[in-house]
């Protein structure tokens, strides 16, 4: 029996399409509050710098902290007239950028450096941003609707529930793939 001396360590590396991604939504996030409020974009954009470090270090626990950190910025905004706009682009660009982060990192602890998933990763992150794209548009299309106006308060609760069904999805594929 020979034994392979060409043997390497593992390394990890996220793939660049699903970091780029994940920041990109993290963007789009901050962007849409600093069109509103600029305090807001710094919140933004604190969870996106602890979302790019989870990133890099390869933590799920990080990029969830990262995205709650925007999602806690996005709740400041309860209460202001006028912000569904900027409320549910930003809450689509954070659902993105969590979602992108966990895939990215998942991917990138199965294939590593080496590993190529462009394709994979663009397809998950195209069906994210389809399905909360089309969310977004038939809850301000209620909103705008609606025979009386609701307020604000009540588009937030709606993205709660929103990260409350994605943070179940996750949940429930994850213990579906360790049992």
């Amino acid at each position: 029996m020979s034994v392979d001396s060409d043997w390497t360590a593992f390394e990890y590396q996220p793939p660049t399409a699903g970091a780029a991604a994940a920041l990109g939504g993290s963007f789009v996030a901050a962007v849409a509050l600093a069109s509103f409020r600029l305090s807001l974009a710094v919140g933004v954009t604190a969870g996106g710098f602890l979302l790019a470090a989870g990133l890099f270090r390869g933590s799920h626990r990080i990029v969830t902290a990262g995205a709650g950190v925007m999602f806690g910025a996005l709740c400041l905004l309860v209460g202001t007239d006028g912000a569904v706009v900027p409320a549910l682009v930003a809450a689509g660009g954070i659902v993105v950028a969590y979602d992108a982060g966990r895939y990215t990192v998942r991917i990138g602890s199965q294939v590593g450096a080496d590993g190529r998933a462009t394709r994979a990763v663009v397809s998950h992150v195209g069906q994210t941003a389809g399905v909360t794209a089309a969310s977004g548009v038939v809850g301000a299309g209620i909103y705008y609707v609606s025979p009386t106006q609701q307020p604000e308060s009540a588009v937030v609760v709606l993205l709660a529930a929103v990260t409350l069904l994605i943070s179940g999805l996750v949940l429930a594929g994850s213990a579906s793939r360790s049992g």
